[in-house]
């Protein structure tokens, strides 16, 4: 038995075997199988049929072949036409998925169109057209995204998207003209297949006839081998047409094989729309269920189905049967105020076959009443019958509120206009005058009815000289080139004298015109007058006062050089103890009516506004520990103790460095001279809120008494007699004080009589030029070929400055020029010797230097012949127009204001090495 059932299973494989070659068998090769057998004079019929049955299949896969083209070509034109039109629209990113994803599929549908129309040169000539013209178009919708997100206005994208569409028609066009192409071709190949099947049915027939034992034969072997499947087949089909799963099919090789197979394409192909309708009708009822209206139908009448979308219980609160259990539940929830309007209205839009209807009601919820907006398609039959209502309803509660609120807020707002004391006047486009405000009647005498309609511009009540700069102040404000404006004109009052109003007007956007309000100044603008006369008077008095002080103190430096430069020279020559005592008096008298000079000029020049500040960062810790170095002999004289500058006056802030230190000088030498012996001075930092820094000088001296405290800051003014013999002018603090604010900061103190006092001054904190140069540098790195690309010629710059800050900033801006050397000099008679010495390329000048102004420095430049030639670049934060224009003219070859624009800078530098480097040339 199991030599049996070894027999029996070879015998099994070789039959399946069998039966699946003669299944993969072709059916022109099962004919000749059966025809050929018997009789060999149809060895002719067969050949003929043999050929026309394989021109069959080759027309077959012809036609195959073109469809299978023109659907690449259809899939290639959907690609292109993706674009980013509604991004562009839009700006949201959401409408570039469909454009990213057309980008990643399209040069893979071009290929695969490539390799399908290979063997036509005229189709792959136009697709090579197509490939550059998709990669034009490409980079003009790559412009197009970068172009919006850069967030540039509209009108830079005229220009690409006209060639976008340029590009887009191009390719549509060649690929219509390949499409047309290929239906020739496709119309061709189908005649051509149809006449092939007319010789292959022919060829078959002469077959039958010539062979009906090879026939019969053929019947039972395809009997035996077809039937089968082509029932599978059948069964297979009506299982498609019902939506079932197929049956697994038969194998084969032929052509029912390949029928089978396309089946079975089709049954993907069939799910897959079925799928696809599924999510369609998913995302639909996923909107209608989170939609803001409820969407309903046959619920205000009519004989078709009653519908009420699923999001009724959300917003309404209601289920759907309740809502369609009763037949008139949507009425029945009506407010009965409006229950009867609401079925009134309907009956009598049904009268007049109105096709829609809108109203609004109240309809109660769980939470009370609320306000529906409803909009009603009415549908009627052939005899005018209504036979269906579809329609919408939403809630416009919030609306409704916020129109009632709108009201009353206007209601409010005329309240305020009518009982505004001001004239308050509205006016439109074109300069007339919309509403005007019942004020006007009580200031001007006028009706405010008389002005509404009319030109606010008209000459009949303005005053003539103040019409012009009204009337192009508020077109300005209409036509948004300010956003507030605010004058003074003179208007005739109805008994004819004049009254000066002050107008504040502002823009109104919708609709466009302009707000004006109006108040009555004129008692105020006759005491502003009379004020402003009596302060010409007073600033007339202080300049004069200026002017006397000025030229007093120039007339007095004239004896005051003599007695200095002849003490002097007296102190060189031998002379005694007494004459030399008396000399050191006259010598100190003198230096210190040089000091008060000094002083009453910094004051006349402050009050005359022509003092010269240069605002710039500031290290404060080596202003500090210079002015503590220089006030310490002072103080060892009388045994008093200097401690600081602590480290947390390791900062910048903005002032001129020079005057600063003149007010530290003046806090350090009072807190010496008014300490007792044996005290001390300490000077220290403290940062406040607002990004300032208050600098403190506090002493161990006697104080100072409250109500001595203003007269601190009076010129001249001495506060006790106790120290009356202390040298001392009244002038130090009070020229501190002016120092101070004129750099934007404060001096101020607190004293405690008997323990001593605390003197400080607060400036802004800024950032260090270096730092500032650093922060900058970090945010725009320059590409590394760029930073080999900055050496340049070599050159030499001299820069005078006594800024160490601003130093730095230079020696580390040039760091960019290896190329370049920098010498500095931080005093001008240095900075004078190293130009006459080093003969540099390039001075760079600071204006407020100690000793000698940046001015003097310039001209003696100038006037020394072997300085002359060297440009001279004037760097400073006194930047005002007329200095910079007199420096110029002066022979300043350029004037860079602080903080230093490095860009500027370096391509200034460029420029100068460009020159040496042509002159050297030359």
């Amino acid at each position: 038995m199991t030599d049996r059932r070894h027999t029996q299973e070879p015998a099994r494989h070789h039959g399946r075997a069998v039966g699946r070659a003669w299944a993969d068998l072709p059916l022109r090769a099962k004919g000749l199988v059966v025809v050929a057998i018997p009789l060999a004079a149809l060895v002719l019929a067969t050949v003929l049929f043999g050929v026309a049955l394989a021109q069959d299949r080759r027309a077959q896969g012809a036609v195959l072949h073109t469809v299978e083209v023109e659907r690449e070509i259809a899939q290639v034109r959907i690609l292109v036409q993706t674009g980013v039109t509604g991004y562009v629209l839009t700006g949201e990113r959401r409408y570039l998925t469909s454009y990213e994803q057309a980008r990643t599929e399209l040069p893979r549908a071009v290929a695969q169109l490539g390799n399908l129309v290979s063997d036509n040169p005229g189709q792959a000539q136009r697709l090579r057209r197509v490939e550059a013209l998709t990669g034009r178009r490409a980079r003009v919708l790559s412009a197009l995204v970068a172009n919006v997100q850069a967030g540039k206005p509209p009108a830079s994208r005229e220009g690409l998207l006209e060639q976008n569409k340029r590009s887009s028609d191009s390719v549509i066009a060649e690929l219509q003209a390949m499409q047309d192409t290929e239906q020739r071709l496709l119309a061709e190949r189908q005649a051509q297949a149809r006449r092939t099947r007319s010789l292959t049915l022919g060829a078959v027939g002469l077959s039958v006839l010539l062979g009906a034992a090879g026939g019969i034969a053929a019947v039972l072997l395809f009997t035996s081998g077809v039937t089968r499947r082509v029932g599978l087949l059948e069964g297979n089909a009506e299982r498609l047409a019902g939506g079932l799963p197929l049956l697994p099919g038969m194998p084969g090789g032929d052509v029912l094989g390949s029928l089978g197979r396309g089946l079975e394409r089709a049954a993907v192909l069939l799910g897959e729309r079925e799928q696809a309708l599924r999510q369609a009708q998913a995302m639909l009822e996923h909107i209608v269920a989170w939609s803001p209206m409820v969407m309903f139908r046959g619920l205000l009448g009519g004989s078709g189905e009653r519908y009420v979308s699923g999001n009724v219980e959300r917003l309404l609160g209601y289920t759907q049967e309740q809502v369609l259990g009763a037949p008139r539940f949507w009425v029945g929830q009506l407010h009965p105020d409006d229950r009867g309007r609401f079925t009134d209205t309907l009956e009598q839009a049904v009268a007049e076959r109105a096709p829609q209807l809108e109203q609004e009601y109240r309809f109660l919820l769980k939470d009370g009443y609320r306000w529906l907006y409803s909009v009603t398609r009415l549908v009627y039959g052939e005899e005018g019958e209504l036979v269906d209502t579809l329609g919408y309803a939403m809630d416009v509660t919030e609306r409704r509120q916020a129109d009632q609120a709108v009201r009353e807020r206007e209601a409010t707002l005329q309240a305020v206009i009518n009982a505004s004391p001001d004239i308050i006047a509205i006016l439109d486009g074109e300069g007339q005058i919309r509403s005007m405000s019942p004020a006007i009647e009580r200031i001007t005498g006028r009706p405010s009815s008389d002005r509404v309609g009319r030109s606010a511009f008209g000459s009949d009540i303005i005053h003539p000289d103040d019409l012009e700069g009204f009337t192009e102040t508020q077109r300005r404000v209409l036509h948004g080139q300010i956003e507030h404006a605010a004058m003074r004109l003179r208007v005739r009052h109805a008994d004819g004298h004049w009254l000066t109003l002050e107008a504040h007007s502002r823009p109104l956007a919708v609709p466009a015109g302009v707000l004006v309000v109006s108040r009555d100044v004129t008692e105020q603008a006759a005491m502003e007058e009379e004020l402003r006369l009596a302060k010409l008077a007073a600033e007339q008095a202080n300049e004069a006062k200026s002017e006397y002080l000025s030229r007093m103190s120039h007339e007095l430096r004239t004896p005051l050089n003599a007695i200095l430069g002849f003490a002097q020279l007296l102190e060189l020559d031998d002379l005694d103890t007494e004459q030399r005592d008396n000399l050191g008096h006259i010598l100190s008298g003198a230096r210190h009516l040089l000091s008060l000079i000094n002083e009453v000029l910094d004051i006349a020049a402050i009050e005359a506004g022509r003092l010269s500040l240069s605002l710039e960062p500031v290290a404060l810790a080596d202003v500090a520990a210079e002015t503590v170095s220089l006030i310490r002999p002072l103080a060892d004289q009388q045994n008093i103790v200097v401690v600081g500058p602590e480290v947390s006056c390791s900062t910048h802030v903005l002032g001129d460095r020079q005057r600063l230190k003149q007010v530290l000088l003046n806090l350090l030498s009072n807190a010496v001279k008014y300490n007792r012996e044996g005290g001390s001075v300490q000077l220290a930092c403290e940062p406040l809120d607002g990004g300032r820094l208050r600098i403190m000088v506090t002493d161990t001296g006697l104080g100072v008494p409250p109500d001595a405290v203003e007269r601190l800051f009076v010129p001249f003014e001495r506060v006790t007699n106790e120290q009356s013999s202390i040298e001392g002018t009244g002038l130090g603090l009070p020229l501190s004080k002016r120092l101070a604010e004129a750099m934007g900061g404060t001096l101020d103190l607190v004293s405690t009589p008997g323990q001593g006092s605390t003197f400080w001054v607060e400036l802004p904190l800024v950032e260090s030029p270096v730092a500032q140069e650093d922060r900058q540098e970090q945010a725009v790195q320059a590409p590394e070929e760029e930073r080999v690309s900055q050496t340049g010629p070599a050159i030499t710059v001299l820069y005078i400055e006594d800024n160490m800050s601003n130093l730095r900033l230079v020696e580390r801006v040039l760091g960019r020029r290896p190329a370049i050397r920098l010498i500095s000099a931080m005093r001008p008679e240095l900075g004078l010797e190293l130009a006459t010495e080093h003969h540099p390329d390039l001075v760079l000048l600071d204006l407020h230097l100690p000793d000698m102004p940046g001015e003097v420095v310039l001209r003696r430049l100038q006037t020394n012949p072997r300085t002359a030639e060297i440009p001279v670049v004037i760097l400073s934060a006194d930047a005002r127009a007329g200095l910079i224009q007199r420096l110029l003219e002066q022979g300043a070859r350029a004037f860079l204001t602080k903080p230093l624009d490095v860009k500027e800078f370096l391509e200034l530098l460029d420029a100068v090495a460009a020159e040496r480097a042509q002159a050297a040339a030359g």
